[in-house]
């Protein structure tokens, strides 16, 4: 008699197979739907998502490039290693989180540790609060694309950065000093022509991920309701009348 033990690591692949083969027989058996979701979530990428996000996008681009990040680096200095014990070069990637949201954020802490700016440690508390959707996003898309009112939109935009001041306060108070100082080998700041080519280039290739991720999500979605599946679910749920 021979015992099989199926590990965790394969049940894991037999569950994603099986999801895999359910939406491509959804897809076949469903294609109205499915056609229906991808058409939905093109409409919402470029009707809300692009016109809300790749201004922005460009624009902490081309600041992240230029030399205007090193100009605001300096003058943002003092505070951000009195308030958060950050290297003051920090200052400026934390307030393009804030302006420009997380894709911005995540790009210019990437940008300060490939230039040896930082330490790992300070990339990763970093993270931690610029973790924020830009106004752009926020008050454009979710709150009067979604939510139909600006208002509830600038009252999430103040919830978000209220919760990441308070976080970035918190650890700070458990910080060591910053060390770091800023490296003298850091790469020379591009002209604005090229700053601005740069930032188009990366804002266009974010976008693109994004974008293919709600038009994904949307076919998913459409797939679900088209089945009856979502309904039968939502008779299941406590929330049910």
């Amino acid at each position: 008699m021979f015992i099989h033990t199926v590990t965790a690591r394969r049940l894991r692949l037999f569950a994603a197979a099986g999801g895999l083969v359910l939406c491509g027989a959804a897809v076949f058996l469903y294609p109205a739907a499915a056609a229906a979701g991808a058409s939905r979530g093109m409409s919402l990428c470029t009707t809300v998502i692009i016109p809300s996000l790749l201004p922005f996008l460009v624009l902490c681009g081309t600041f992240l490039h230029s030399a205007l990040c090193g100009a605001a680096g300096r003058v943002l200095r003092l505070p951000t290693a009195f308030l958060l014990r950050l290297p003051g070069c920090c200052g400026a990637p934390i307030l393009l989180s804030l302006i420009g949201g997380f894709p911005a954020g995540a790009a210019a802490i990437a940008a300060l540790l490939q230039r040896r700016e930082i330490g790992e440690k300070d990339g990763e508390r970093m993270l931690h609060f610029c973790v924020c959707a830009g106004p752009a996003f926020t008050v454009g898309a979710v709150g009067i694309g979604m939510l139909g009112s600006a208002a509830r939109g600038w009252l999430l935009l103040a919830a978000q950065w209220g919760s990441a001041l308070l976080i970035a306060l918190f650890e700070a108070r458990f910080a060591k000093k910053p060390a770091k100082k800023p490296s003298a080998n850091a790469d020379t700041p591009l002209p604005f022509s090229a700053a601005f080519a740069a930032a188009v280039n990366s804002a266009c290739l974010s976008l693109l991920y994004m974008c293919g991720f709600v038009v994904l999500f949307s076919v998913l979605l459409s797939l679900l309701d088209g089945s009856g599946l979502a309904a039968r679910l939502y008779t299941l749920s406590p929330y049910a009348a």
